[in-house]
């Protein structure tokens, strides 16, 4: 009896000690396991973070060399030459010539036409229900920005010499207000990011170059919400 309990002992030191160890290490792959999924998920969030932030801000890029170009080839337009010279009729070529003409692009919300002095060649009236953001009596510089009013509302204002064709003197200008949230929505195709999150994160008027930095968005595959650029 004394010999059978010396031999039991051990065995039940071994299993136990084996048990224990087992259970460690089904611990142990557990965790590991966990911790790959995360680092996985991760990876994931950080790639869809990755592909939204390049994709925004080619479309963004583009967006506003499209703009500027198309207010170049409006620049170049014979009837904005001619209103410079004499804005005699200014009032009726605004309001129908010019906004019956393919030039004026439907995410306009107010052209203008200013001297080389950098005033508006004729202050109109425009109908308040139309624009909450009227271009200025005269511009104090031309660089391009842009007037939040909302999370999901800010227009963009940008200004165009209009050059003389034989010269290349400057001989007035063009000044532009620009739906840029419609602009961006309609006019760009997005694979990463979720468009119907896009909105603005500061309200007031800040220049274009920083713009970026305030519109927040979502990745189409992660919906917590995430800002890009700031």
């Amino acid at each position: 009896m004394r010999l059978q309990k010396v031999l039991t002992q051990p065995i039940n030191v071994y299993f136990v000690t084996f048990l224990v160890t087992g259970v460690f290490i089904l611990l142990f792959l557990i965790w590991s396991l966990y911790s790959q999924s995360q680092n996985i998920q991760q990876t994931v969030i950080e790639k869809s973070f990755s592909q939204a932030q390049e994709e925004f801000t080619n479309n963004f890029n583009a967006s506003i060399n499209h703009l500027t170009l198309e207010l170049k080839t409006l620049s170049e337009w014979d009837e904005v030459h001619q209103q410079l010279q004499d804005p005699s009729y200014y009032f009726f070529w605004h309001n129908e010539r010019l906004k019956e003409s393919v030039l004026f692009k439907k995410n306009y919300e107010q052209i203008e036409l200013y001297n080389a002095d950098k005033k508006r060649l004729i202050p109109i009236q425009t109908d308040a229900s139309q624009t909450l953001v009227e271009l200025p009596p005269e511009i104090q510089t031309l660089e391009p920005k842009v007037i939040i009013l909302s999370a999901t509302e800010a227009h963009l204002i940008l200004f165009q010499t209009v050059l003389d064709r034989e010269d290349q003197q400057i001989i007035g200008y063009i000044g532009a207000s620009i739906d840029l949230l419609s602009f961006l929505i309609q006019n760009n195709d997005f694979t990463y990011v979720n468009k119907s999150t896009i909105q603005f994160s500061k309200l007031g008027e800040v220049s274009l170059k920083t713009a970026l930095s305030y519109i927040h968005y979502e990745p189409v595959a992660n919906q917590q919400q995430i800002i890009y650029g700031a």
